[in-house]
């Protein structure tokens, strides 16, 4: 008998012949990292390439960081955008115009292909044009944005004699911006007298993705063609990013050439495993807020120069996918928990010649702490990468090994913290492979299905494994290599963690900072009052105690105290807020801004002294929580009900109209106090219960059982749920859309007309 030890922190290769393995029956080999046995060492049968589960994590793309800044690069790649997100920033052309060339022109190529829609341009922080309102802010008749989805000579721009109409940017996607950059009179100042600003992110929506599953041809139901683009469609399936990465291989064309993307053929293609692929990253998945998200969504930015590995690692690593080639056709498989169903059970009389056997990986793989960045869309970030909150567990020699996961093309905390857990549970759970060659039994295997293994010389019953690579060859025999698999991989219940939300940023505003300005041996000092914050209600109603405010600035003179000195006046311009400003001669309370309402907007303030202007100085107000309006009402109460005389349900009072939006809760409440007054039973109780309906339908969905009510006098019962019983949810969430909320009631024993059935309390209907 030998013996063979290894240490721990090494992988365990086994490699057991034909004889050995005989010898080996019924003898424990692992324990604790000791192999013994009666075997011989030989040279592996076959190697573990680089199958997809032991890639490592994939790299970015340049362009993905290069669309948050315009640059002018004549020899910069075509560019492919994916899903809702910050477009590619490459200018093309720019051009002085008009007299003193007070005008200057960018063309901004956004993508080498149609895109769906441009919807927002932002300048550093400020937003500055939006589809649905234009020029917005400061930048409002100081800049002209002309967005056009795809490039042709009927929209071809004319703004000099130098080019005329032949900018026409042909199948590309781009944005006209025109900067006026002189005041639009004497007093005036453009935004950008001093720059035009370099950090612009252009939001919107990407290229059309063909879908096989609405492919008629394909399987599918619909008149998408893999041959035909133009038969491709914006839609949610434009951010699956199965789909992306067939779109990707199959290539966008302009007038007939391939313009981005790889121009695969579709006969090359395993449609069948995209489809499969598709309806994974279609799954709802519960988040730990509340809600649902989809289980894989992707936005983002390639280019023509990136290397197709890294396109397909990044698709890869944002589903958890493999690609792969089976009977040469291209193919991809998401990792799902399918091991309760292996496709095939196998023995030692399977297996042909040696085995390689590493029971786990390299100690450098075996990661505890996966942590990277994701790209925050939110208006505070920007599509800047942030970090998501990192998933670890105990190493087990104290020691933390560290994966650095970035997924610059995940736009969710959640999906990246599923994405890492996962990562992290492959690490601590998988990692172990085992290679041999199969005879030709093994040839019903398809590769990354879960496959059994009983091997006695291993002490392996019904172990279950994935099949990594597989190999069929002529002579029979099937090349194979075996991953380890574990449910344990798998697990998630709505386990993602806040993440860290961007702040806004605090612009720089010159009239907002301390400013010394020389007049004759003294000088000037103004400190405007700060920033103000609104705290409303549900309905957007400032809460008790917002209103009314007094703002005080502050006005030096060689360190004295001037604010109320008659050579100083001030005037203001209110936007979004109602105020008045105090200009009574040698009042104490002079130059005081009184606010008396208002919500998110702000106060433009100007300081003249001697009769120099100074300012504007900017008093921004923010609301902190969400606003309702009369288009998007999110709140709704009722406190006048109707007599209920009848065992049959009747409307209690006038429906509530609610907008929901996608993740939004609807919470009702109804804690009431009613009285039916009656000679002939005493024992009559008031049955109640909530209605959904669409907006204005009229087609009313129990919510859930009605609450029962008891007895004929005065009761106070909560008709959102009844308590501790358990029997009615006081939340909704349906579908993103208008509805209507009521309340319907009965008598719950038929005795008569009663003389009176009052109520007291508020029915209340609010969305957040």
């Amino acid at each position: 008998m030998s013996k063979v030890v290894k240490t721990i922190l090494s992988p365990i290769r086994l490699v057991i012949g034909d004889k050995a393995a005989d010898a080996l029956i019924g003898v424990a080999l692992v324990v604790a990292g000791v192999v013994t046995g009666n075997f011989a060492l030989i040279g592996a049968g076959i190697s573990i390439a680089s199958g997809a589960l032991k890639k490592g994590p994939p790299k970015a793309s340049p362009a993905d960081r290069s669309r948050l800044i315009s640059t002018i690069d004549p020899r910069t790649p075509r560019k492919i955008v994916f899903g809702t997100t910050a477009m590619a920033n490459d200018i093309r052309d720019q051009e002085f115009t008009g007299t003193g060339q007070e005008y200057l022109h960018r063309f901004i190529v956004v993508a080498s292909h149609a895109v769906d829609e441009i919807s927002q341009i932002t300048f550093d922080d400020k937003l500055a044009w939006t589809l649905a309102g234009g020029v917005q802010g400061e930048f409002v008749g100081y800049l002209t944005v002309a967005p056009i989805l795809e490039g042709n000579a009927g929209n071809a721009i004319n703004i000099s004699a130098r080019m005329g109409t032949t900018r026409r940017y042909t199948g590309l996607a781009y944005v006209h911006l025109r900067f006026k950059l002189t005041g639009n009179s004497k007093k005036a100042e453009s935004p950008f007298s001093s720059a035009v600003p370099s950090r612009i992110t252009i939001e919107g929506n990407g290229i059309a993705v063909y879908d096989p599953r609405q492919d008629t041809t394909a399987g599918g139901s619909g008149a998408h063609r893999a041959d035909d683009q133009s038969t491709w469609t914006w839609g949610t399936h434009a951010r699956n990013p199965a789909l992306q990465a067939l779109t990707y291989l199959l290539g966008w064309k302009i007038n007939g050439i391939l313009a981005v993307g790889k121009g695969i053929p579709p006969r090359r293609f395993d449609l069948e495993s995209f489809i499969d692929a598709a309806n994974i990253c279609d799954e709802s998945v519960a988040l730990d807020a509340g809600g649902t998200e989809p289980r894989y969504r992707t936005d983002g930015v390639f280019s023509e120069a990136d290397d197709m590995g890294l396109v397909l690692g990044q698709f890869a690593a944002s589903m958890d996918a493999r690609f792969y080639d089976p009977q040469g056709r291209i193919a991809v498989k998401c990792m799902v928990n399918d091991l309760a169903s292996p496709i095939a059970s196998f023995t030692a009389a399977d297996i042909l010649g040696a085995v390689q056997w590493t029971p786990f990986a390299d100690l450098g793989e075996n990661y505890n702490l996966v942590r990277g960045t994701y790209t925050d869309p939110s208006p505070n970030s920007l599509y800047q990468s942030v970090d998501y909150p990192e998933q670890y567990v105990v190493s087990v020699d104290g020691i933390d090994r560290i994966l650095t996961l970035d997924l610059p093309i995940v736009q969710s905390a959640s999906q990246a913290q599923r994405l890492a857990r996962r990562t992290l549970m492959r690490a601590k759970y998988g990692g172990g492979t085992l290679s041999c060659e199969m005879q030709a039994t093994a040839w019903r295997c398809e590769q990354f299905a879960p496959i059994e293994l009983t091997f006695g010389p291993l002490g392996m019953v019904d172990k279950v494994f994935r099949v990594e690579e597989i190999e069929t060859r002529v002579d029979g025999t099937v090349p194979i290599v075996l991953a380890v698999e574990d449910e344990r991989i798998y697990d998630w219940d709505a386990e993602d963690l806040p993440p860290v939300d961007a702040i806004a940023t605090t612009p720089y505003v010159p009239g907002n900072s301390p400013i010394i300005q020389g007049i004759g041996q003294a000088s000037i000092e103004i400190i405007a009052p700060p920033n103000q914050n609104i705290n409303v209600d549900y309905a957007g109603d400032p809460l008790t105690g917002q209103f009314s405010r007094t703002l005080k600035p502050i006005v030096f003179q060689g360190g004295v105290d001037i604010r109320d000195d008659d050579n100083v006046s001030y005037s203001i311009t209110p936007v979004g807020v109602t105020a008045t400003v105090n200009n009574i001669a040698a009042d104490p309370e002079k130059g005081w801004i009184t606010v008396t309402a208002g919500g998110s907007g702000y106060i433009d303030l100007t300081v003249t002294i001697d009769g120099i202007a100074y300012g504007p100085y900017r008093i921004v107000f923010t609301r902190l929580d969400g606003v309702a309006t009369a288009s998007s009402p999110k709140f709704g109460t009722r406190s006048t009900f109707a007599t209920i005389s009848t065992t049959s349900y009747v409307e209690m009072f006038t429906p509530i109209t609610v907008t929901v939006a996608g993740s939004e809760t609807v919470t009702m409440t109804a804690p009431l106090e009613y009285n039916i007054s009656d000679t002939v039973n005493a024992s009559a109780g008031l049955d109640a219960k909530w209605q959904r309906s669409p907006a204005g339908a009229g087609t009313w969905t129990d919510l859930a059982a009605a609450v029962i009510g008891s007895d004929s006098t005065w009761l106070a019962i909560d008709f959102s749920g009844e308590p501790g019983s358990g029997s009615y949810p006081d939340t909704d969430s349906p579908a993103a859309a208008d509805y209507d909320y009521r309340m319907v009631g009965r008598l719950d024993i038929n005795f008569g007309t009663p003389d009176l059935n009052v109520f007291s309390g508020t029915a209340t209907v609010i969305v957040t």
